[in-house]
């Protein structure tokens, strides 16, 4: 059955305005159990893209038909210096947005629905002007993956996918509680070949943006404030699990990972580490065996890389992103080099769960869930 163009904007208004009166009764929720509305900086953000998808790959033109256009519901909560990462980065924001977005091909790409937990980080503020870059990191569920004979969606192959966005972004002051948000983004999804197809979406857009502040609680704008901090050297362990395809249908295969680093923490936010990792994945035997047509050892299936990698860190959080080159590999499946984007959080001082996505230059390997210990640090 076709929707018509003015029974899909409607839908869409419907959900959106939908989404901000659920909002809306979380908070007043929230401030009825006894926080006040001085306690809670919160805001209320309303945000749409108008963009295209990249043909970063042969074969993507053909499914690019028409722009794409995303809505976004976000909770946004200011900080103003009460912890000490909150002072680190100039008293950012951080919140939860809510998207829906139309890939411009609704027979084969379909619509998709996403959470994105993000932190907003200002570069620049002077008066009622302020600058920022938002990096975001969620999920996002996708009404038409591939379907053999039922579409030619070859960018992404599960209905389930991670979603990762950059904005940059510009906020302007309209009043006390009305702000202007002008924008530029990228955002890219792909379920790191748990499922195949999985070329992978990358999104480019304009956005504009419009956001309710609906409390007192400080002056908008706050001075950039920066700690003291003693340098210091620590030893981390970790290992994970994870899983893919090497073909739309096939059969999946496991792997496990290890890494042990040494790290140094140069301030409050930044680490530095070099370190060891070593894999042993299943699918790289049988992607091998079919090039090269020939049988290998079972041995193929371990691989040793030496990794270095930059962590930013936030109170129990830590983004990072990881460079590494195989050192000891029978074979070359993939590239000599791969990259890593990793998340860490704290469970205590010396235990942390993590969550990885290895790559090869731009196409995904695996996504990794594991957990980590720190053994020794300098002081």
């Amino acid at each position: 059955m076709v929707i018509s163009n003015r029974v899909l904007y409607f839908r869409i208004m419907l959900k959106k305005w939908g989404i901000i009166f659920f909002l809306l009764t979380i908070i007043s929720e929230g401030y009825s159990s006894g926080d006040s509305l001085e306690t809670q900086p919160f805001s209320i953000i309303e945000r749409t893209h108008y963009g295209f998808i990249v043909p970063h790959r042969d074969g993507l033109s053909n499914l690019v038909t028409n722009h794409t256009k995303i809505i976004e519901i976000c909770l946004d909560k200011k900080t103003f210096g009460a912890r000490q990462w909150e002072k680190d980065y100039a008293n950012p924001s951080y919140g939860i947005s809510v998207l829906f977005l139309d890939m411009g091909n609704p027979q084969h790409l379909g619509y998709g629905y996403g959470i994105l937990p993000y932190i907003n980080y200002p570069i620049f503020t002077k008066e009622k002007t302020q600058f920022n870059i938002r990096v975001g990191f969620g999920a996002i569920y996708a009404t038409t993956p591939f379907r053999q004979g039922e579409n030619k969606n070859i960018i992404y192959g599960s209905n389930i996918n991670a979603l990762i966005s950059f904005t940059g972004e510009a906020k302007f002051q309209v009043n006390d509680k009305l702000n202007i948000h002008p924008g530029i983004a990228f955002t890219h999804f792909s379920n790191g070949a748990y499922n195949l197809p999985n070329l992978g979406l990358n999104n480019a857009s304009i956005n504009l943006g419009l956001s309710y502040r609906i409390n007192h609680f400080c002056t908008e704008f706050i001075p950039d404030t920066f700690s003291t901090f003693k340098p210091y050297l620590e030893i981390n362990a970790s290992g994970g699990v994870g899983s893919r395809k090497i073909e739309p249908g096939g059969s999946r295969f496991y792997l496990g990972a290890g890494n042990i680093e040494l790290a140094g923490r140069i301030s409050t936010m930044s680490q530095f580490s070099i370190g060891i990792d070593e894999f042993y994945n299943t699918s790289v035997k049988p992607r091998m065996e079919n090039q090269l047509g020939t049988t290998l050892s079972n041995s193929a299936i371990f691989q040793t890389g030496v990794v270095v990698a930059y962590c930013l860190k936030m109170n129990r959080l830590q983004i990072g992103v990881a460079w590494g080159t195989y050192v000891h590999t029978e074979t070359i499946v993939d590239k000599r080099f791969y990259h890593k984007l990793t998340n860490r959080y704290y469970i205590t001082d010396k235990v942390f769960a993590k969550l990885v996505l290895k790559t090869h230059f731009a196409r995904a390997d695996y996504f990794e869930f594991g957990l980590g210990f720190k053994l020794w640090k300098s002081r």
